[in-house]
């Protein structure tokens, strides 16, 4: 019983504290190693979120302005800021035939 509560203390029967094991210290090297790859982590991390949010921005503003230049019937592609209100002769009147329905 002695001898599991010692080993529980980190402890012998004489009483003594066993020593911790010797760990070899971090180089300099080792240090700015850590260093420059932490660094580059964050760095690429941070990109590639500033990429993804330009992305997601850049197609949001493509389609919206997509779509308004499609239903004015031209071709140029144009980014605005700003959606239009559409007025009465812009807006496109709905396909009221299946789309199987075919004008002989």
């Amino acid at each position: 019983m002695r001898k599991i509560q010692d080993l529980l203390n980190g402890t012998s029967s004489k009483s003594r504290q066993i020593p911790p094991p010797s760990v070899p210290e971090m180089t300099s090297l080792h240090h700015a190693w850590e260093a420059m790859m932490r660094m580059m982590m964050a760095t690429m991390m941070m990109a590639t979120m500033m990429m993804a949010t330009m992305m997601l921005a850049m197609l949001a503003l493509v389609r919206r302005a997509y779509f308004l230049a499609d239903a004015k019937g031209q071709q140029t592609l144009v980014l605005m800021a700003e959606a239009p209100q559409p007025s009465s002769k812009d807006t496109i009147k709905p396909n009221t035939h299946p789309p199987h329905y075919v004008k002989k």
